[in-house]
């Protein structure tokens, strides 16, 4: 059974030790991910603005169109005007 750590990752380095020391097959993470979507980037010189990273968000959404009738992607139009 796999077993996922959580708890006070903020960083690359914080999911490394977490799965170091608890011996977990994986580290969930929640508000460091809210902060900055692209704070596990690795291999990036700099990091993108958050302005940035919605950008390429709603770029990739409006690709997929309006997702039912109930218009699940409609904000996607709305945010992007």
């Amino acid at each position: 059974m796999p077993v996922i750590a959580n708890g006070n990752v903020r960083c690359k380095a914080d999911a490394d030790e977490a799965m170091r020391y608890t011996g977990a097959d994986a580290v969930m993470a929640a508000w460091a991910l809210l902060d900055n979507p692209a704070v596990f980037c690795e291999g990036v010189r700099e990091m993108p603005s958050r302005l940035e990273v919605c950008r390429e968000y709603l770029e990739e959404a409006e690709k997929l169109g309006d997702a039912d009738e109930d218009g699940a992607h409609a904000c996607v139009q709305d945010v992007a005007e």
